[in-house]
């Protein structure tokens, strides 16, 4: 485990507290279908590993738009991942890098890109092949660690790691950004929040843009032991990590649009300087859908191609995109990772799994390219 951090949970997984709920909307979508399988899954690690009181508490949240209320779970994330590290800690088999600062990856032997292995559903088993070991270097190359397999899951610095293996060399979004196989975009997110002395102002969480949270109590919580929240905003474009007043004033509109006394004790906290901040950065996909699964190579595609039959980088995989859907997707996503790894049963439907696969957007891209040139009048 390379982090660029000085330790776990660190970046948009020190958020104070998380909502884990289903994903609803009007219409059935693959989002919400998703996130339905991923509730149960959580749930149970929570509680397995995470103790009531000290990291999360069970509760339900009334979705204001859509006129009913849901079992969930307010969640401290940190609480969670300390948890999942101490577990592989336990096997003697996890070694951590904290402070590591990775630049690049590249293949320990030369990989011809444009003749990668094809993933596919019917592989029974792993490769009989070991891919070659992949190599992390620093700025300096420096090789920081190597595996025969490499799962980049860092969020929007996926973009930086991914992209120069991803891009073929005629795409010109390049030069000015992330290649169009590599579609993502950060969303920054700021919460406000603040200590709770009195009775709660609502008897469990509101949800409609954004989320409040009225009581959130947690003995091992680095800030407030009892404390409400307002936020995420959802900035999209935006890449830094800065809390600012315009953000506390977004979200303290949308409190007052769903319980003008919250948003009154907001102001009155932000006014004697009691309030509290908290920002970082989500990354999203063109479609708000995650990647999950083994990496494309920048291959000429066949005009016929299908998601499994493309050429894929051994070896490499990654998970990222959760944009505010972590604590729903990310096992779900980790298990479908791990299973195509290993050639073991899939815990999704074919559907559902080529709608997370990374190499989705430079079908599309390529599809695109065709049509465009199958359209222009030939000189």
């Amino acid at each position: 485990l390379l982090d660029q951090h000085a330790g776990p949970a660190e970046g948009a997984s020190a958020l104070p507290v998380g909502m884990l709920s289903e994903h609803v909307t009007a219409q059935d979508t693959m989002l919400s279908e998703l996130s339905r399988m991923g509730l149960p899954w959580h749930w149970e690690q929570l509680q397995a590993l995470v103790p009531v009181g000290a990291g999360w508490q069970p509760t339900q949240v009334a979705n204001l738009q859509h006129g009913h209320a849901l079992p969930a779970a307010l969640v401290r994330p940190a609480a969670l991942v300390q948890a999942w590290l101490a577990q592989a800690q336990a096997t003697g088999l996890l070694r951590t890098h904290w402070r590591a600062r990775v630049d690049r990856l590249q293949p320990a032997e030369p990989v011809d890109a444009s003749g990668g292995r094809a993933i596919g559903p019917t592989s029974a088993g792993p490769s009989a092949e070991s891919p070659a070991p992949w190599q992390v270097l620093d700025s300096d190359g420096n090789v920081l660690a190597q595996a025969p397999h490499v799962v980049v899951a860092s969020a929007y610095g996926s973009t930086a790691l991914l992209g120069p293996l991803m891009a073929s060399r005629d795409d010109p979004s390049i030069q000015s950004g992330p290649p169009r196989a590599l579609p993502l975009r950060p969303v920054k997110g700021q919460m406000s929040y603040g200590q709770l002395s009195g009775e709660p102002l609502a008897p469990h969480p509101l949800r409609s843009h954004g989320v409040y949270v009225p009581c959130y109590e947690d003995l091992q919580h680095p800030g407030p032991k009892r404390l409400w929240a307002m936020g995420s905003t959802y900035t999209r474009g935006v890449n830094d990590d800065q809390v600012n007043t315009p953000d506390h004033d977004r979200n303290a509109t949308s409190l007052g649009a769903m319980l003008p006394q919250a948003q009154a004790l907001m102001q009155q906290q932000q006014a004697q300087g009691q309030l509290k901040g908290w920002a970082q950065v989500r990354c999203a996909s063109q479609d708000r859908l995650p990647l999950a699964g083994a990496v494309p190579s920048p291959a000429p595609l066949h005009p016929n191609a299908q998601l499994h039959t493309l050429a894929r980088w051994p070896g490499l995989w990654t998970l990222t995109a959760l944009g505010s859907r972590g604590l729903t997707l990310s096992g779900l996503g980790a298990e479908l990772v791990v299973a195509r790894m290993l050639g073991e049963p899939w815990p999704l439907t074919r559907q559902q799994a080529d709608a997370l696969d990374p190499a989705r957007f430079a079908l599309k891209a390529s599809r695109t390219a065709r049509a465009q040139k199958a359209s222009t009048p030939q000189g």
